[in-house]
């Protein structure tokens, strides 16, 4: 399994010295999303506050990971949203994630180091004192090292390199999710009804928030709607449980005779960002009909994470509804 380390953390703290140093230890690749930023701005791409940098990262990421090499990033990755595309990253090709949030506790030391250092990328515009403290900064409440980089260099290399050695996964390790799903995934009946509307309702509040309106068909269905999907013929639904769980589901249907589409492809909260969804995916690409050319679904207009999600499994974003507030991604079978 590749190893996948993720550094974050305000400009000015020295996430790229150390992240360089600890991505040279481990003979990992070195991926610096300035660099990224800037040689896109010299070629006349605005960014401005799109996330076009962070979805060529991932991209180069996957890349390297597929082949089984080691990823170190270099980001500030402020929001959550930028740290779910790197757990999405790391689920769509089965790498071991590892975020770093490096801080520099004595605000004066912060300060003074970000109004002294000075670019090392041509054309690279540094963010002021004012600029740093003004950002907006989501709280990291997802499972990370805090690195208090007020010492050496050397000393913060060494305190990374110990943590990824002690949480490192041990040689009996668990099941990956491929496994997992491979050896759970079960069809679903009508007699699943409550467990899949329970789970419907928890898994699709998350693309409500992130599309601003709960007014959504996942959240807005009935039991006996739910009931009424899991008898209709023309769809198969299959479902995944851990110790009597329902953990995970995914539904498919023919829109003709070479088009597949995929809909209700929901993971329990706890588990999102583990590397389920992206399994389940794969799963049930795999029970297409031969014949299939073409596989679609649909989801929120403004559920940016699902569409960082399915891009880096392969789908590209073919139509737009603003008026039913959703976008249609496809996929082509080789």
């Amino acid at each position: 399994m590749a190893l996948l380390v993720v550094f974050g953390g305000l400009p000015g703290t020295g996430k790229t010295s150390v992240s360089r140093a600890v991505a040279d230890a481990l003979g990992a690749t070195f991926l610096r999303l300035d660099s990224v930023e800037v040689a896109m701005q010299r070629g006349g791409i605005d960014l401005r506050d799109a996330p076009v940098g962070y979805a060529v990262a991932h991209a180069i990421a996957v890349d390297q990971l597929r082949a089984g090499r080691p990823v170190v990033v270099d980001a500030v990755n402020p929001v959550a949203i930028a740290r779910a595309g790197w757990q999405q990253t790391a689920a769509s090709c089965d790498a071991e994630l590892r975020l770093v949030r490096v801080v520099l506790p004595d605000e004066a030391e912060h300060r003074r180091r970000v109004e002294t250092r000075v670019a090392d990328i041509e054309a690279h515009v540094l963010p002021t004192w004012p600029e740093v403290t003004a950002a907006r900064h989501d709280p990291w409440v997802e499972p990370h090292l805090e690195l208090d980089n007020s010492s050496s260099l050397a000393v913060a290399v060494a305190t990374v390199l110990a943590w990824l050695e002690s949480t490192s996964e041990p040689t009996s390790a668990p099941a990956s999710p491929t496994e997992r799903v491979a050896r759970g995934m079960a069809r679903l009946s009508v007699a699943d009804a409550g467990e899949v509307f329970t789970l419907q309702l928890a898994a699709w509040v998350r693309e409500g928030r992130e599309c601003g309106t709960l007014e959504i068909p996942p959240l807005q269905e009935s039991i006996d709607d739910v009931r009424a999907g899991l008898l209709d013929a023309g769809k198969r639904a299959w479902g995944l449980r851990e110790n009597g769980r329902l953990i995970a589901m995914v539904r498919l249907s023919m829109l003709d005779a070479t088009t597949a589409f995929v809909g209700r492809l929901g993971v329990v909260p706890d588990l999102i960002g583990t590397g389920l969804g992206a399994a389940t995916l794969r799963f049930v690409e795999a029970q297409v009909p031969p014949g299939t050319t073409r596989i679609e679904l649909v989801t929120g207009l403004g559920s940016v994470s699902n569409h960082v999600f399915y891009e880096h499994m392969g789908y590209e974003l073919v139509s737009r509804d603003s008026d039913a507030g959703t976008v249609r991604f496809a996929k082509p079978l080789t």
